[in-house]
């Protein structure tokens, strides 16, 4: 088997966050009146917060890996414990929607990485074209942000998305290789 070491252009974090803040903006320009929106201010400002440190810890995952980032992951959550416990009856609103923004967070980084895939591959003058991708995933189904938090970064931490693919001259029957 052969390896391709594939890393894309683009800063991942600052993607992947631009992406999910696109998403939040486009979907909280419902409207409502102005009693609605001073109300959702604190909220929505708490929020903002817990997305700004995850911008963080992501980039220090990104650079430092997993193992700077595991005290900082245990403080998040608690930290969202704790502001969630400030909104009384929308504590598991609050909490629902951080785990909403982390959900977002890893599609989108899985989406990123899987963008960096290359569909050519030029080898010595000639052009190989992806013939089959083979993917093996892993689904987490938890509430737990903890455990999701956990999965997001070992993945930024170790910079590493390995996907199986077939590259073939085009028209060849057999593939030519598996980077």
């Amino acid at each position: 088997m052969n390896h391709v070491l594939l890393t894309p252009r683009d800063d991942l974090v600052a993607s992947v966050f631009a992406r999910v803040e696109q998403r939040r903006a486009a979907s909280t320009h419902g409207g409502g009146s102005a009693l609605q929106a001073g109300a959702l201010d604190a909220f929505e400002a708490a929020l903002a917060e817990k997305m700004q440190e995850l911008r963080e810890i992501s980039n220090s995952a990104v650079r430092s890996g997993w193992d700077a980032v595991q005290v900082a992951v245990q403080s998040f959550s608690a930290s969202v414990e704790s502001t969630a416990a400030n909104f009384g009856k929308r504590a598991q609103e609050f909490r629902r929607r951080v785990m909403d923004i982390i959900r977002d967070i890893i599609g989108e980084t899985f989406d990123f990485m899987l963008s960096a895939m290359r569909s050519e591959l030029v080898v010595g003058g000639r052009t190989y074209t992806m013939a089959s991708l083979d993917f093996e995933q892993k689904l987490v189904f938890t509430g737990s942000i903890d455990i999701s938090l956990t999965s997001l970064f070992k993945l930024l931490g170790s910079g590493e998305l390995v996907v199986k693919g077939k590259y073939a001259l085009p028209g060849a029957a057999s593939a030519a290789g598996t980077p």
